[in-house]
């Protein structure tokens, strides 16, 4: 069984050959095998082409369901599909705006999926704390990252098969079937903690219940987030949407105002020591 590319130009080289020996047969002979060679060509192409499989209508012909434009626009979106460049579903077509995502990674595997990622010409986001490991010799500070097993990629729909492809990667965090969306805003507000205090973030799992508050002093001034209740107190927390997260801030209780319908409904006592701070 020959591709139909090479069906056809062994059909075609009996059609020059017959040509060539027109001399040597009738003229009507010769008119009847180009007729043949023209409906065996019509023949397989519709048979394999178009998408028939190789079965007989009932009417005993082949190709009832042929259509050549539906196939090449098929075969055209396939291709490009398996170069990642367009999605299954045509969202790119309909979504052009590049949003952020959190993408699930193989255990230890975030710094390398990280640089694939930025080679690919991907943009991606990392955040790293940094955390003393000791030794039986010496100390060392190395970074690891926040949220593990976790990185941030910020791409459009269209660029979905190209972090599939990214090695060691695993699945998009999803939320009701759909690849979460992170808000530019979440994205901002985790580099500025990292920032400021990347040798003291808590990442904290579960769900707390807690009302919306701001930093009004210090070098977190603006950031917004939620006052929870912790065992060791009320604490200024960070809710990070799709992972079921909480980045726990070290800001003093007395810098944090509460805002919208919970202001003034809690009281926000400030612990010994930090009066003066």
């Amino acid at each position: 069984w020959l591709p139909v590319d090479s069906k056809i130009a062994r059909v075609v080289e009996t059609v020059q050959w017959h040509r060539k020996k027109e001399i040597d047969t009738p003229r009507n002979a010769g008119f009847i095998i180009d007729i043949f060679c023209c409906l065996t060509i019509c023949l397989h192409f519709r048979k394999i082409v178009g998408g028939v499989k190789g079965k007989i209508d009932d009417n005993g012909t082949y190709g009832a369901s042929f259509n050549f434009y539906r196939y090449y626009h098929h075969t055209k979106k396939r291709r490009k599909r398996l170069s990642g460049l367009i999605t299954s579903n045509d969202d790119s077509k309909h979504e052009e705006k590049r949003v952020w995502h959190v993408i699930y990674v193989k255990a230890r595997h975030e710094k390398s999926v990280h640089a694939d990622l930025i080679a690919r010409e991907i943009e991606s986001y990392l955040p790293l704390r940094k955390e003393v490991h000791k030794w039986s010799d010496r100390k060392k500070w190395i970074e690891v990252p926040l949220f593990s097993s976790y990185v941030f990629v910020n791409v459009y729909p269209a660029e979905f098969n190209r972090v599939y492809l990214t090695p060691g990667f695993v699945k998009f965090v999803s939320t009701n079937g759909k690849p979460s969306v992170i808000p530019n805003r979440q994205i901002e507000d985790i580099r500025r903690v990292v920032d400021y205090f990347a040798t003291d973030i808590e990442v904290l799992e579960g769900s707390y219940a807690g009302a919306e508050a701001e930093v009004t002093a210090g070098p977190l001034t603006g950031l917004r987030g939620e006052v929870v209740e912790l065992v060791n107190g009320k604490s200024f927390v960070i809710r990070i949407e799709g992972l079921d997260k909480l980045l726990n801030v070290k800001v003093p209780v007395s810098a944090v105002r509460l805002i919208g319908e919970h202001a003034g409904m809690i009281t926000l006592h400030t612990p010994p020591g930090e009066a003066g701070s």
